[in-house]
């Protein structure tokens, strides 16, 4: 969802993962033919190395449009569990719950049909131990292909 107001825009984001269902498992019978929910156990089941949790995403961004063609933008993400989906089961209690990070960059317009983003991310948590990473620099590039359109 987003709002422009005058050469700024605000945009937030709700977003989850909702995984649908538990990993196959390994002590199962293979190639019988028979889907893997109905198949005999072929022994006991090891337990299960992950959990597969439920994740949530919350971002926002501002973005400043300086001159035509170029802007400048700054945005904070926040999720939940900090791993996401797939939650390692030794690291239960000892990975922080949340993850958040901040991020800024620009977007320049190269051309009427190119476009160039470019951002760096930083995690705000700095324990060395459960840090995914350090920084990221993300960059992008976007191209509008109109011959498609036309060739309908």
């Amino acid at each position: 969802m987003g709002y422009l107001l005058g050469k700024f825009s605000f945009v937030g984001r709700i977003s989850g993962i909702f995984p649908l269902s538990k990993s196959q498992p390994t002590n199962l019978q293979d190639n019988d033919g028979i889907i893997y929910w109905l198949r005999n156990p072929s022994s006991s089941p090891p337990e299960e190395t992950y959990l597969l949790k439920k994740t949530s995403l919350f971002s926002g961004y501002v973005t400043y449009l300086w001159k035509p063609g170029l802007s400048f933008f700054t945005g904070f993400l926040y999720r939940t569990p900090y791993e996401g989906v797939d939650l390692k089961r030794t690291n239960q209690g000892k990975v922080p719950a949340i993850f958040r990070e901040v991020s800024f960059g620009f977007s320049a317009n190269i051309s009427e049909k190119l476009n160039f983003n470019l951002s760096y991310r930083h995690p705000l948590y700095r324990g060395d131990d459960y840090r995914l990473y350090d920084y990221a620099i993300t960059a992008a590039v976007s191209i509008e292909i109109s011959e498609l359109e036309n060739s309908k």
